[in-house]
């Protein structure tokens, strides 16, 4: 869950009101993470490390600019640190999401042939099995 609390996007521990649709909370609105988009078939454009990320960069960016103009350079560093901690997660995010799309429409054409041609995927994935074998033990 995400919390938007006066324009900051900031993390929130996911057994708060998990179940719940969007309810305002104190100064914040509660955004559950779950993609709606699934339930009606789309796929999701940004998964929840990307999501994630984004926010925490935020939130460092803030804390830096706080730390910048009040002079403390602990909560600068603690910003900068976050701001890291968020490239990170979005780098991360945005890897998963392109080996899922790319992964994906070879698992789903590789569940078609399966769906199609029964026998023929059993013997391939035999034939596949018994080459992996030989190859450990090395003939």
């Amino acid at each position: 869950m995400l919390v938007v609390a006066l324009g900051v996007i900031m993390a929130r521990p996911p057994f708060i009101d998990a179940d719940l649709p969007v309810r305002w909370h104190g100064f914040g609105l509660t955004i559950p993470t779950r993609d709606v988009s699934l339930a009606i078939g789309r796929r999701p454009t940004m998964n929840i490390d990307t999501l994630n990320g984004a926010a925490t960069d935020l939130g460092g960016k803030l804390k830096e600019g706080i730390g910048a103009a009040t002079g403390n350079d602990k909560l600068r560093g603690q910003g900068k640190a976050d701001q890291l901690g968020g490239t990170v997660q979005k780098t991360y995010g945005d890897a998963k999401d392109a080996v899922e799309t790319t992964v994906r429409p070879l698992i789903d054409q590789a569940r078609q042939f399966a769906r199609e041609r029964p026998f023929l995927a059993a013997t391939l994935a035999g034939v596949a099995a018994i080459a992996v074998v030989n190859t450990l033990r090395g003939e």
